[in-house]
């Protein structure tokens, strides 16, 4: 239908089609096709208010990230910044400069991750304590951590923890737990952020767990322990289409 409704140039239904595509796509791991749903509702995004296209964008970034493609989800979360910043949403403006440093960590641009990391957590930080902010800290923590400041790390990383459970937030609380663990080279606090995060079907966290612990184990020449985590790892990230 979204492939009907664009050749038709029906803009209306592209919006509707092509987003519910996008959806489904995410839900089903079609990560790819997802971005390719987005960039088709792109091209007919005109008559959107500047929210709903800074939704889309921030969306779409997410299954960039998923599946490598940089130039493209960074581009989309610069745009919503931009959106962000006109529609004075502090809050989400804070949100996408969380988002955007944890992207551009991935091509090697550390440095411009690092000031995008402390610049949210400095915004934020001006408005009630909040989820964004939490996510915030434990995406500073986790850039200190793999740039070897594990006393910067934990420092972020704990601040961020008892915020999450201050607001009951159990992703952002596994992500400041692994962050805490990695540095405190804690096997025990991995395998625990890493049961919890599988119960509660988050998978996203759960596959970056994995990834975490095999990173340690390695760092450390524990390689039979690195190897079961990069087996069990693996084998769940590819059901859910996270490789």
């Amino acid at each position: 239908l979204a492939h009907h409704a664009e050749a038709a140039a029906d803009a209306d239904a592209v919006l509707r089609y092509a987003t519910a595509a996008a959806a489904r796509a995410t839900a089903l791991g079609a990560h790819r096709q997802a971005v390719e749903q987005y960039q088709r509702v792109f091209r007919f995004v005109d008559g959107l208010a500047a929210a709903e296209r800074a939704e889309l964008l921030e969306r779409c970034s997410v299954e960039c990230f998923v599946t490598d493609q940089y130039d493209e989800g960074i581009a989309s979360l610069e745009q919503a910044l931009e959106l962000r910043r006109s529609l004075g949403d502090r809050l989400r403006e804070g949100d996408v400069l969380r988002r955007l440093s944890d992207f551009l960590w991935c091509p090697g641009r550390t440095a411009e991750a690092e000031s995008a990391a402390r610049e949210s957590v400095a915004l934020l930080e001006q408005l009630p304590p909040s989820r964004e902010l939490a996510f915030a800290y434990a995406n500073l923590a986790a850039t200190c951590g793999v740039a070897g400041r594990d006393h910067e790390a934990l420092t972020w990383g704990r601040r961020a923890l008892d915020l999450a459970e201050e607001l009951h937030d159990e992703r952002v609380a596994l992500s400041a737990l692994t962050t805490i663990g990695a540095s405190e080279r804690d096997f025990d606090k991995l395998n625990e952020a890493l049961a919890r995060a599988l119960e509660a079907n988050l998978n996203e966290q759960a596959g970056s767990t994995y990834d975490t612990a095999v990173g340690v184990a390695i760092e450390n020449r524990l390689h039979t322990v690195a190897g079961s985590y990069l087996d069990a790892g693996t084998a769940y990230c590819s059901e859910r289409g996270l490789e």
